[in-house]
């Protein structure tokens, strides 16, 4: 047991009054809330340019480049969709886009899968190093 020591006394940590947690618990409790509202204020950075795609969207063509620009249009075009599926060929790029994020993501598990066995099991010069540098967090 460790002893703590105050000018010529030795104390036992033992008998040392407990404090209550309290204060400690509502400190930690207001930082979670201070995190969680920084969280919620760059989520919603994030979010706003999505946000303001879909209205523009849904806007009619007049009132799509008009200054100052405006979140909502006058009406609410739904056909703005159906006019885009017909006038490019969307569905062709929809599948495109997935074809090409597919090739992507089963080449990157390839080399994932290929470096990690390199690092499990083969041994070169300076690979402890490496291997203890890529598993860190």
């Amino acid at each position: 047991m460790t002893e703590l020591t105050s000018s010529n006394r030795t104390i036992n940590p033992r008998a040392l009054p407990r404090t209550s947690g309290a204060p400690h618990r509502r400190t930690g409790r207001v930082r979670h809330a201070i995190g969680y509202v920084l969280l919620c204020l760059v989520a919603l950075l994030f979010v706003s340019p999505l946000v303001y795609m879909v209205a523009t969207s849904l806007k009619p063509s007049a009132d799509v480049f008009t200054t100052p620009p405006t979140l909502w249009g006058s009406s609410i075009e739904w056909g703005n969709y159906a006019q885009a599926f017909t006038y490019l060929p969307f569905a062709r790029f929809i599948l495109n886009g997935i074809i090409v994020a597919a090739a992507g993501t089963a080449i990157n598990v390839a080399v994932a899968v290929l470096s990690g066995y390199a690092f499990s099991r083969l041994r070169w010069r300076g690979g402890t190093p490496c291997s203890s540098c890529s598993w860190r967090r």
